[in-house]
Formats: C-alpha cells, structure tokens, sequence
C-alpha cells in the first residue's frame, strides 16, 4: 500500500508557521534528522550550511525537524553556526505527517529518519529523497530542481507530484 505525502503545516517557531515561510519565499528545501551530533547528522548540517547562502540567494529557505531535545537542537544551531531553523519534534508528530517516523532502538522513543523533501510556495511537494545523503549527493538535481522553479521552466502538473511522493 502507497501512501500519499500531503503539506502539512506546523509552527517554526512561536509566531511563524512553515506556510509563512512559504509566502515569502518560492519554497523550502525541508529536512529531517533524527539526531544532531553523530558524524553523519554534522557533515548533513554543514552541507546544508554551505549551501543556505546560494539556496536564499535564489529566494528558497532551508527549516530542519528533528525529534532531538531541545537542549540539542540550541546547541547544534550555536555550535555549528546554523543560519536556519531547526524545528523540535519531540514527539515525532510533524515526522509522522511527512512519513519520516522511524522507530526507537530499545526504550527509546521514535526518531526521525533523514529524508528531505523540496516543496514550492504553492504548497505541492515536488520531490522527496528518502534520504538526505541522496539529495546533498545529487547537489546538481537539488540546485537544478530550485534553478527550474526560479525561471518557472516546467508546470509540475498534480499527476507528477502524486507519482514522485508516493512511498511505498
């Protein structure tokens, strides 16, 4: 059975919902990560550091979810000198609405999986990588993906996007 990733909107913060930052910009470039400090999630969040500049540049935003404390999440904001949100999601609630809840290890609660997912300012998910190791390695795809959209060069019909967000 597939099922169908739909936009779901949540808050980034205390007075910003993600559907804010949707509107002042052409699109998110949004991201789960089920902890912050292994080697992987380091080398994930300076990829994506490197990359912020030339992504708003381009009038795109990054927001990251990850169902780490709080007290984490500050830290690796501070600590590798984020200049995007990282959204808590203790309780997995916003993984669990864009499929990206995967399940604890042991007595420990669900954690995100790394996915990344590019949605346009109308709300419409044009592409999901089941993981975000697949989306920094195809750099060119993510750029062309945010290059395509800026010069509105394809009309990405419902059909495509309900073919390319169906997960298995």
């Amino acid at each position: 059975m597939s099922r169908l990733i739909r936009f779901f909107d949540f808050k980034v913060s205390d007075s910003i919902l993600l559907s804010d930052y949707l509107n002042q910009s052409k699109g998110i470039i949004l991201f789960f990560s089920p902890d912050l400090f292994s080697l992987s999630s380091k080398a994930i969040l300076n990829e994506l550091q490197e990359i912020y500049s030339d992504i708003r540049s381009e009038g795109w935003n990054i927001i990251g979810v990850s169902t780490s404390s709080l007290s984490i999440i500050n830290t690796a904001i501070n600590d590798y000198q984020l200049d995007f949100p990282i959204v808590f999601d203790l309780e997995g609630n916003i993984s669990k609405r864009y499929l990206s809840l995967g399940t604890g290890l042991g007595n420990l609660p669900p954690m995100s999986t790394r996915k990344l997912y590019i949605i346009a300012n109308d709300k419409k998910i044009i592409k999901v990588y089941e993981s975000t190791f697949d989306a920094l390695n195809d750099k060119e795809s993510l750029y062309n993906y945010v290059s395509i959209l800026k010069e509105n060069l394809i009309n990405v019909t419902l059909d495509q996007i309900e073919d390319e967000t169906k997960i298995s």
